[in-house]
């Protein structure tokens, strides 16, 4: 009994751990693609002005949504954590627990893709084109990638060591 619940224990640690940086990750304001990484390059794109306010609008309305989500997450998780010091933990509630984390981490992802598809309806066709041709030859304007831990450059910031 022992050896089983140390083993519950440490695959929901592993689990926890895995959702707790993928939901670290979406979590950065500055990581969105709405929000400074399109501002830096606002001129490249030719956004109009109406365009800019409305990705301003976007990016708030987003945040403020993200920021109820990652309340309920961490409530959830602590929930989730206190459970697991139990002496005796309930195997179900646990699991039960464990997928309710699990669904406000998958609502934040879906929260940003829903975010990248309003972006991409305020775009024009050829904004679209130019976007997905700027996030082939410069990956440091895509989300996450080409950036240690997701941070965002300024626009006069060197590009990313290459390894």
């Amino acid at each position: 009994m022992n050896g089983t619940r140390w083993t519950i224990v440490m695959i929901l640690s592993a689990v926890l751990f895995a959702g707790s940086l993928m939901a670290q990750r979406q979590m950065k304001p500055e990581g969105h693609q709405g929000g400074h990484n399109l501002m830096m390059l606002a001129d490249e794109l030719q956004l109009t002005d109406e365009q800019i306010e409305q990705f301003k609008d976007l990016k708030y309305e987003m945040e403020k949504k993200a920021i109820d989500l990652r309340a309920n997450l961490e409530k959830e998780r602590l929930e989730l954590k206190r459970m697991m010091d139990a002496d005796k933990p309930n195997r179900r509630a646990v699991i039960s627990q464990a997928e309710k984390v699990h669904g406000i981490e998958g609502k934040l992802n879906v929260q940003r893709i829903e975010h990248e598809l309003d972006i991409a309806d305020i775009l024009t066709d050829q904004q679209r084109t130019r976007l997905k041709e700027l996030h082939r030859e410069r990956p440091e304007h895509r989300e996450g990638m080409g950036r240690p831990e997701g941070k965002m450059l300024h626009k006069d910031s060197p590009p990313p060591h290459k390894k």
